[in-house]
This record gives structure tokens, C-alpha cells and sequence, in this order.
């Protein structure tokens, strides 16, 4: 007897769009790509007349890359207007990024509005997109997904549209995977309405701590009066390849030093962290210092970030697939606990691989191995060897679809968007 669909879902994860603004910090370049990929799935899915949902899973949106403009009032009673690019804990701010983005990404927004006449679409909060979870800004995308609809096409269209951190369906778990990475994990408590004890006149949003660290590397990637940003921050990987081209250019690596001893200082005094508003001074530090060393001491021992996944499959026995992103790299992996799939991000990825340097020495090993790929890794950057070793742009576009029969069964599978031959094709 033949299985009866129940539903279709179709999982793409990290697109990051960005502002579009001339400053390093869009990564998302594949507006034409992405549209084509969602009119391929509705000529091969929609005849079916099986129901079908878009999920993006997490990291859709990048606020942290997003500018915010604001206007104050001088002393002299002059208004002057100010901008700048951090992990804003505000629903003002947060609503007046999310329509920068819509503005810089049409294609992709066209691409989200068609696929919303035959189905529903459902955002999943990542990390970049914790914003998500303000209700304005929801309701916000809400009608910009629907404004050319009539009135009664409005309520039905925004009622197809839905907002998660993470679902489970069918011993299926959906969810971004920030968790995976200490300074990337969603806090306990998403906004914070008190400040040591005293109420706040307005709710602020509790960033992941390692969405103030990222501010860090926004700086070094945008261009400044200083210097020229290095372009490669957010865009190769892997990603330690970057810094230690810093010592190319001294000039940079001086300012690069003086913006990492500055950072810290910078933010445990400024009344805007969030974590100020919670936290004391000692706590702040303690937790800064541990997130940090479980993600340095996890890299050192060579824990990668899936053995999270693994863990989870492990200890939840109601859970037999997840599906997750975060980590901007397809991945699909079956143990005895289950199965593990990531269909990889859609923002810029450029990859640089090197032969492994051969070590000869017989103490000291650690060291050797620092000093060779140090040298190996200032060849990509090197005019006279750059064009050898230049990183290869990743176009991937893949995505994960999830079947699920009515009779409890369930179909997960790696997918990609060929775009040389214009068709969907199983990734493998």
C-alpha cells in the first residue's frame, strides 16, 4: 500500500542577508539564485496539492550587520544625526532594520511573497536574529510580506506565517543550532525588563554574548579612517586563516590589537550592554572567561561542533532526526541514535585548503606547526602566490526537505540548487 503525504517542508538555513551597504558586512550575494531555487520547488511541488511549508531555519535576517541611524540634540539645540552597527537591545531599532533589509533584498523578498501563495512560511530565531522576537517587528514582517494582498488575503496569508525557536514534529527536532557554541547560546531569559532590581521604563533584548563579540569583528572588516577593512573577516574559512594574515600589514595589526584591548574596557562600562543590567561586575567577567574557555579548550581538543548534535540525539529518545544550521556547512550524518543534517549556509562562503605542513621536529611540535602554517597561510595574501592559492567562492545552495507521511513515516534528505543547470539535485 502506498504512503499518503501529510505535508512537505523545505529547510534552508543562513541566509544573513544584510543591508546592502558598502561595507563588508553583506554577506549575501545570491538574491537570483535563492528565487530561482523557490520557483523550481513550487513547479515540482505545488501539482502534488500535498500542503507545504518553507522554514527558515534561523539566521535569515543579520541585524547584527545592520546600521541603526538616530537623531539627537546638541547643547546648542543643533540636531546632528548619528549611525552605527551593534547588537541593539531595542524594538525601535530592531523594526528600522528589519525594513533596511527587505529594501536591500527584493529579489529575495519576491521570492518569500510567491511561495506564500501556495504555503506557509515559518522563521526560526538564530542568533544573528534574535530580533525576531520582538511582536512589532513580527507583525511588521507580516505586512510586508502581505501589502499588495486584499484585505481578506491579508489574515489568511499572515495567519500562514509563523515564528519559532524550535519545533519538534514527528521525532523530527527543527532548530538553528546556536546552542552548539557557549558564547552563541540563547540566554534563559530573551528580554530583560529590570536593571540591579529597578524596573525599565522599556523591555531590552538579551543578546547571545557572542553577539557583542561580533561587534568586534564588524570593525576590523569595515573600511575607517584608520585603515582599509580586511574583507575576508566573515567570508573564509577557515576562519583563523584571517588573523593570522594580519601580520602582513603592521599598520593593521596595530590598530586590529588596539581595538581587541579597547573592546572589553569599552563595554564593561557602557549602560546599553545588556549584561549590565542583570549582572555585577564579577559575574560578567566569570562568565565572559568561561565562555571563552570552553570554546578555546573544545577547538584545542578537537571537539568540532556537531559532537553537540551528537549529544542530543543521545540523551532524547523522543528525537531521532535533527535538523539544524548555524554552522554554514552541509553536513548529514546517521549513528545508531540517529541522524544529523545541516543543509549549510547561503551567505558568501570562499574556502582556502593548504597541503598539511610536514613536521620534523621532535620536540616542540606545537610550535613548528604554528610557524609553518603561518607561513603556508601569508601565500593566499602574498601578491606573487595569491593567484595559486586564492580561496574558491562556495556555491552550494543547498537545503534539506523533510516528507512526512500520515501514517507517522518520515523522508529526510540533503538537497541543492544547481545553478550552472538551473535544477534541484540531491546533494550529496
Amino acid at each position: 500500500m502506498e504512503r499518503q503525504l501529510s505535508e512537505n517542508r523545505f529547510v534552508f538555513t543562513d541566509l544573513h542577508l544584510g543591508e546592502r551597504k558598502n561595507n563588508n558586512l553583506d554577506y549575501f550575494s545570491a538574491d537570483e539564485e535563492f528565487f530561482n531555487c523557490i520557483m523550481l520547488i513550487i513547479k515540482e511541488y505545488v501539482l502534488s496539492e500535498t500542503p507545504m511549508e518553507l522554514i527558515l531555519l534561523g539566521d535569515t535576517f543579520d541585524f547584527l550587520t545592520v546600521s541603526y541611524d538616530w537623531t539627537e540634540t546638541n547643547k546648542k539645540g543643533q540636531k546632528i544625526k548619528k549611525s552605527r552597527i551593534l547588537a541593539e537591545p531595542t524594538e525601535e531599532a530592531s523594526m528600522q532594520k528589519i525594513k533596511k533589509i527587505f529594501n536591500a533584498h527584493p529579489k529575495v523578498i519576491d521570492a518569500l511573497k510567491l511561495f506564500l501563495n501556495y504555503g506557509k512560511i515559518k522563521f526560526f530565531i538564530g542568533n544573528h536574529d534574535v530580533s525576531l522576537a520582538w511582536g512589532r517587528v513580527q507583525l511588521l514582517i507580516k505586512e510586508m510580506l502581505t501589502e499588495k494582498l486584499t484585505q481578506a488575503g491579508k489574515q489568511d496569508a499572515s495567519n500562514r506565517i509563523s515564528f519559532s525557536f524550535e519545533e519538534k514534529k514527528s521525532k523530527v527536532l527543527f532548530e538553528h543550532g546556536n546552542n552548539c557554541e557557549p558564547h552563541c547560546a540563547m540566554p534563559k531569559k530573551i528580554f530583560l525588563t529590570r536593571r540591579l532590581g529597578q524596573p525599565l521604563q522599556k523591555p531590552i533584548l538579551n543578546h547571545p554574548y557572542g553577539n557583542h563579540l561580533l561587534e568586534l569583528a564588524n570593525r576590523l572588516a569595515s573600511d575607517t579612517f584608520w585603515c582599509k577593512g580586511n574583507y575576508w573577516i566573515g567570508r573564509l574559512e577557515p576562519h583563523w586563516y584571517i588573523y593570522l594574515s594580519f601580520y602582513k600589514n603592521w599598520w593593521f595589526t596595530i590598530y586590529a590589537t588596539i581595538t581587541w584591548l579597547f573592546f572589553p574596557f569599552r563595554h564593561r562600562f557602557s549602560k546599553r550592554w545588556w549584561v549590565r543590567k542583570e549582572h555585577s561586575l564579577f559575574k560578567l567577567f566569570s562568565f565572559s572567561l568561561q565562555a571563552m574557555l570552553t570554546t578555546v579548550l573544545n577547538k584545542i581538543r578537537g571537539q568540532d561542533s556537531t559532537d553537540y548534535f551528537r549529544e542530543l540525539l543521545k540523551h532524547n529518545r523522543d528525537i531521532d532526526i535533527v535538523v539544524s544550521g548555524h554552522l554554514h556547512e552541509h553536513h548529514q550524518e546517521t549513528t545508531r541514535y540517529g541522524t544529523y543534517i545541516n543543509p549549510g549556509g547561503w551567505c558568501e562562503i570562499n574556502r582556502a585548503s593548504f597541503p598539511r605542513p610536514k613536521l620534523t621536529w621532535r620536540r616542540f611540535r606545537f610550535i613548528e606547526k604554528i610557524s609553518k602554517y603561518i607561513w603556508t597561510v601569508r601565500k593566499v595574501f602574498h601578491k606573487k602566490t595569491s593567484n595559486q592559492f586564492l580561496p574558491k567562492k562556495s556555491e552550494i545552495y543547498g537545503f534539506v526537505i523533510c516528507k512526512f507521511y500520515k501514517d507517522g513515516h518520515k523522508e529526510v534528505g540533503l538537497m541543492r540548487y544547481n545553478n550552472q543547470k538551473k535544477c534541484l539535485e540531491i546533494l550529496n
